[in-house]
């Protein structure tokens, strides 16, 4: 889905959050939802949550969310990437419960920037991480069902250009 700003980044407050991350500096409140600032550091982690393959930072990211105000802009401002395979890891799940993830990203060109996305668990997708073109935001949205205390999500880039990791969220599904 398209990430134009906090009215489009799918979270509210009400839910059960296990895990909130901002790649930037500093905590990045969306809908009442604090995504909490990793510090600007390769390879971050933090509550419920571990990185790899993330070992360069990017920041003072210019794009249309950073000039649009509010959590999203706070958002938007930093990513981690590497490549070319990335991976983000959840913890403390409780297995048979259902869970959703949020990944959001920003296009760093107009044109084609391919990752695969494994689940973990056998299921993939595909997708163009410049399909919202230069500048534009990008939320993936993912649902699933734990069957171990931790689910990875492997981000692994089909071309030259990696995915541009700013931020997650991981919340319980009731």
């Amino acid at each position: 889905s398209a990430w134009t700003n906090d009215a489009t980044a799918g979270i509210t407050g009400d839910w059960n959050f296990k895990s909130a991350a901002n790649l930037g500096s500093g905590n990045a409140v969306i809908n009442g939802v604090t995504f909490v600032g990793a510090g600007v550091v390769a390879n971050p982690s933090g509550t419920n949550y571990t990185t790899a393959g993330l070992g360069n930072v990017f920041t003072g990211d210019t794009n249309n969310l950073t000039g649009g105000g509010g959590g999203s802009a706070v958002l938007a401002n930093a990513f981690n990437y590497g490549g070319p395979t990335e991976t983000v890891t959840f913890s403390g799940l409780v297995i048979g419960r259902q869970y959703v993830a949020n990944f959001y990203s920003v296009a760093f060109e107009t044109g084609v920037r391919n990752q695969t996305i494994s689940d973990g668990v056998g299921g993939t997708t595909t997708i163009n991480q410049d399909l919202f073109n230069d500048n534009n935001g990008l939320r993936l949205t993912y649902t699933y069902t734990a069957t171990a205390t931790t689910r990875a999500f492997t981000f692994t880039a089909q071309g030259a250009g990696s995915w541009h990791n700013y931020g997650f969220a991981n919340r319980q599904d009731f």
